[in-house]
């Protein structure tokens, strides 16, 4: 089996790019299907969308220790023709992180500069659109980056919708937190925005105990040398076990589902009602961090 050496930068590299794509979805989602009712979370998630994914990028390539390997994924030496691998999941996820956040970037400047003539809002649509697609695929690319190695706990399908539920519930979690910040009153559209992160939060925890069902049941005799066993235990039980079960299932999911249910419109923003955003935010970096070092507990 291949080794990686991936730590902390990648892991919030993965919790950035998610992050970020998944509040850019959900803005210009809200933007498309009602853009009068949904215009706050609209503009909060388009001005937030960029800069998490920026972030990711600038970790990644202080983790490279040399900035310009990270342009060597880009560009070519010398020619300055475009470095495009077709066959590397590498090569197309820094395509589509550079590509994301240039379209996210020119569609937070159009949310905040509106353009002085009649067409601005069937361009900033178009953008939206071409954006959207972007965002979704680099959401999945999260997932698709690890679920596409040799490495045993990794290699599956249910991996990628993981990280894909966790994106769009960390990114809605990030909208919900900067507008709750803005107003002494809870904004109309924020319980309906958690009445669909409680959905998604159920439909993750589900995802995840069918990962723990499936790593567990392993049977196959072309994977009894390369077992998930070490790996599982590290996640689950006496490596990050505590971190797993009180801090991404507990903390993480179940407090802000529970905190989430009552969907009461003329409540004010509280401290717990924060306190609940962050450990669903810190839950979507814990996840992704356990599960990539539990991978590379394996030799």
């Amino acid at each position: 089996m291949e080794h990686v050496n991936w730590g902390l930068p990648v892991a919030l590299d993965l919790f950035f790019a998610g992050l970020g794509a998944g509040a850019f979805a959900i803005a210009v989602t809200m933007y498309l299907t009602r853009r009068e009712e949904y215009s706050k979370i609209a503009n909060i998630g388009a001005y937030v969308a960029p800069w998490p994914v920026i972030l990711g990028v600038i970790l990644l390539i202080a983790d490279l220790g040399k900035p310009y390997r990270f342009w060597e994924m880009v560009l070519k030496r010398g020619g300055g023709l475009l470095m495009f691998e077709k066959n590397s999941v590498m090569s197309i996820g820094v395509w589509l992180l550079v590509i994301f956040i240039c379209i996210s970037l020119i569609y937070a400047a159009l949310t905040l500069i509106k353009l002085p003539f009649p067409t601005e809002p069937d361009i900033r649509r178009k953008i939206g659109i071409v954006g959207l697609v972007f965002a979704v695929l680099v959401v999945v690319y999260t997932g698709v980056l690890l679920s596409a190695t040799s490495n045993p706990l990794w290699r599956t399908w249910v991996l990628p919708p993981i990280f894909v539920l966790s994106a769009f519930t960390s990114g809605s979690a990030a909208c919900i937190f900067f507008l709750s910040m803005r107003n002494d009153k809870i904004d109309p559209t924020i319980p309906k925005l958690e009445r669909m992160n409680s959905n998604l939060i159920l439909f993750q925890l589900i995802a995840i105990l069918l990962f723990i069902i499936l790593k567990l049941g392993i049977r196959h005799p072309s994977e009894i040398s390369a077992s998930c066993a070490p790996a599982m235990k590290y996640m689950i039980g006496s490596g990050y076990g505590i971190l797993f079960w009180v801090g991404v299932i507990g903390l993480g999911l179940i407090f802000p589902l529970v905190s989430g249910i009552k969907h009461n419109p003329n409540r004010k923003p509280s401290t717990s009602m924060f306190i609940a955003l962050f450990f669903l935010i810190f839950g979507g970096f814990g996840l992704r961090y356990i599960i990539l070092m539990a991978g590379q507990a394996i030799r």
